[in-house]
This record gives structure tokens, sequence and C-alpha cells, in this order.
């Protein structure tokens, strides 16, 4: 598989001073369905790894676990750990939730980062997962354009800047050879998609957002989705 420079990527996020771009509509809805599918559960007593987290607890108040590839983003945090996903320092079985989501799995090998997320994961473990997704109407006449796996080239706090979209199938396999099993799909970013195709804004294209509401109810439309948000059970 191919990879991207994990060095350039560190670079990147240590010198941003937000992984959410201000002034942003598309990423401050990412944020927001994503804080929205997080709260749904209640996390008591539980240990929780925040994969990636960009110094972003999601409002929980909870005395999770922290990753991420850049230090000045969790070093605040009690509990945090310089690392990169596909290469984790816990020990087998070591948290009952794991939280992924921001799109870092698509900076990642995800045949390796989930084996590794699947590996730290307890039986009966609950995972979250978020990325963006290959069949997304942003990709529509790319090579990129509903493959498993391919490396695309973005525009990111008005950069251009490279990372992986994978496919809904592709990721569902690898976590249900992990022992995964997906029991929620949420798709977001669904005509939002489509109008960035048509005018590669993604403010002006970001007010579409607003009825995936009603399309993600609609199993032809839903596919298409920018993002995708997983909910699986290590069984």
């Amino acid at each position: 598989m191919d990879k991207l420079d994990g060095a350039k990527i560190q670079k990147f996020y240590e010198e941003v001073e937000c992984v959410w771009p201000t002034n942003d509509k598309w990423h401050e809805y990412n944020q927001k369905e994503i804080k929205k599918f997080i709260h749904q559960f209640r996390f008591e007593s539980c240990e929780i790894l925040n994969a990636g987290s960009g110094g972003n607890d999601y409002g929980l108040c909870n005395d999770m676990c922290h990753v991420d590839i850049a230090e000045n983003k969790i070093k605040n945090f009690k509990r945090h750990y310089v690392s990169n996903i596909e290469q984790m320092p816990f020990n087998d079985s070591s948290f009952d939730i794991v939280i992924c989501v921001g799109s870092v799995i698509n900076y990642c090998d995800a045949i390796i980062a989930l084996n590794e997320i699947a590996r730290v994961l307890k039986k009966n473990g609950i995972l979250i997962l978020e990325f963006e997704n290959s069949y997304s109407f942003e990709f529509k006449d790319t090579e990129a354009f509903k493959a498993n796996a391919s490396i695309v080239s973005t525009q990111y706090f008005n950069q251009s800047h490279k990372m992986w979209v994978y496919s809904l199938n592709y990721i569902t396999n690898i976590l249900r050879n992990n022992n995964i099993a997906v029991n929620t799909v949420y798709p977001f970013h669904i005509l939002s998609s489509l109008a960035y195709y048509y005018n590669k804004n993604e403010n002006k294209a970001a007010k579409y957002a607003v009825l995936d509401i009603l399309f993600r109810y609609i199993p032809i439309l839903r596919k298409y989705s920018g993002n995708l948000i997983l909910l699986g059970n290590k069984k």
C-alpha cells in the first residue's frame, strides 16, 4: 500500500493553531455532527482512548487517554501519549471505548491502524470511527471515486493536502476481520459534497448539509456522503 509522508503530516499538525479551521462552516458542521453522535452515549467508569485526538475531548467529562502525533495539541491533558495510531504504547485489551474521529484514519494505512485499534480494545468494547468516504460526490470523475482506498489531494487551511479516502465496504471488512461488528453507519455531508464538486467552495457548499437530516434515510443518496461515522462492537 502506498504511504503518505508521516513527517510532513506531523509538522503540519504541530504548526496549525487548531485542527478545526475557524470561520469554516464545512468543518464546523463536521465537528458538530461528530460531537452529536458521541453524546448519544453515556461513558461512565470507562477507559476511553481518544486516538488522534488533536486536543479535542468533545466535551466528555472523563479522564480519557489522548494519543496524537502532535504533542503540542495534547500536552495539557494528564494522560497523553505522542504516537501514531498505527503503533500505540498500550497493552492488549486496555480500553472499553476507542474514539477515532476527525478523519484521523484517512492519514493512516487503514489496515494497520484498525488492527492496532482492535488490539487495544477490550472484548465487548465500543469503537466510534469517522472517516472520509471515497464514494463522496466530491471525488466524482476522479480515480478515487468508489475506490477501496485511494490517495487524494484536497484543500485544508487553504493548502493542498494529501490523504487517503476509503470505501465503507473496505473499512467494514477490515473491522470484521478484527472481530468488530458495525452496528450503525451515520452519513453526513451528502448533498453538500455534490455542491462542493460543482463550486469547489466548502463554505458555500456547507449550507446544503442541512438536508442531511432527510437524505441520510435515502439509500441511493446516503452512500455518496462525504463523511461516515461508524459504531462498532468488538466480539
